[in-house]
């Protein structure tokens, strides 16, 4: 799911509004019940691969009211901030569900933020990080993620980051093959579904121990 700012105003121009997205999804989230599987926050928009173990409308309006409470009160000014509703679709099957983490993760690649999958991994506003360990985990849940893919992290993780390489080559292929340049700012529709690396043996619908995954965290099951 992802929500966008209002007329592209970059209402996450700077690390205090970036953070501020993170810290409070995490608290919200956590108190919600709900697994963050997969992040990113970039200049007026922010990705999230999460399983709710409800609708997710309350959930969201909650973090979304306080987004948007910050940014009139800091900004001031008056209407939305968020361009209608946020975008939520369900991961019907395996494929779909690893082509959207692959999207969600590798997005700060896809607007320029950062030129690599080996430099997403030191940047601070997308989940990869977290998952490779590069970072405290603030808001993403790395076993529960890294089950997604193999019950062993290792094997997971080099899964994880070739999934995320097909999906960069996707996005480079799709550039130049336009006759017309892309807007920095705007996303590409996921078109195409992500066939995992071979050998990549899948784990949807595993429960990965309370030790690994925290006791007040919902078991990671089909229902995505």
């Amino acid at each position: 799911m992802d929500a966008r700012a209002h007329d592209g105003d970059p209402i996450f121009a700077l690390d205090e509004d970036r953070a501020f997205v993170v810290d409070r999804a995490a608290r919200v989230f956590d108190e919600e019940g709900v697994v963050c599987c997969a992040w990113a926050v970039l200049l007026n928009h922010y990705h999230l691969l999460a399983r709710f173990p409800g609708p997710p409308g309350p959930v969201m309006n909650r973090l979304n009211t306080a987004i948007a409470g910050r940014v009139r009160r800091r900004r001031g000014g008056a209407g939305a901030v968020f361009q209608g509703r946020y975008f939520s679709a369900m991961c019907e099957d395996d494929a779909a569900l690893l082509t959207r983490l692959a999207y969600v993760t590798a997005n700060p690649i896809h607007h320029g933020v950062v030129a690599s999958v080996e430099a997403l991994e030191t940047h601070a506003w997308s989940s990869l990080g977290e998952l490779t360990g590069r970072r405290e985990a603030r808001l993403v849940h790395p076993a529960a993620t890294l089950a997604l893919l193999h019950d062993r992290p290792g094997v997971a993780l080099s899964g994880l980051r070739e999934l995320l390489d097909i999906r960069v080559r996707i996005w480079a292929e799709r550039d130049a093959a336009s006759s017309a340049p892309r807007a920095p700012t705007d996303d590409q529709p996921i078109a195409e579904t992500i066939i995992p690396p071979r050998g990549l043996r899948r784990q949807i619908g595993s429960r990965p121990s309370a030790a690994a995954v925290g006791t007040h965290v919902p078991p990671v099951s089909s229902d995505w």
